[in-house]
């Protein structure tokens, strides 16, 4: 027997899966449809088949810097500012201030902080599933 596999986007794959299953609900309360057994069977068998070609989605991470500086430039202390690593520049980040304008940050001593760069980043990092 040809197989073939399918590639779309993991989302196009749910929601084939999810309208399937709402098709075979929607038959077996209403019997609108009239499917016989033989389109039901080929529905869950292309059902089955969808579920386990869905790709296992990998965890994303996104890394977010705050500080507690109150005197800091265009920055609110405790706001959560999405980073942009930057290994050409040294290791530090980019992040929007508070006027959407891209800065160069550095972990320690950050002079968009404090002028005697005495105050720090915190970095936090969030996993989602």
């Amino acid at each position: 027997m040809q197989t073939a596999k399918l590639k779309l986007p993991v989302k196009k794959f749910h929601q084939i899966n999810k309208l399937l299953g709402e098709i075979l609900d929607f038959e077996s309360e209403n019997c609108a449809l009239n499917l016989d057994y033989v389109h039901t069977e080929i529905i869950e068998d292309f059902r089955y088949e969808i579920k386990m070609q869905i790709p296992e989605e990998k965890p994303t991470e996104t890394t977010y810097a705050f500080t507690t500086a109150v005197d800091a430039h265009q920055v609110t202390p405790l706001k959560l500012y999405e980073v942009r690593r930057c290994t050409d520049h040294g290791g530090g980040f980019l992040i929007k201030n508070d006027r959407r304008s891209e800065v160069y940050c550095i972990e320690t001593g950050c002079s968009h902080l404090s002028s005697d760069q005495s105050e720090n980043w915190n970095l936090i990092t969030v996993t989602n599933k």
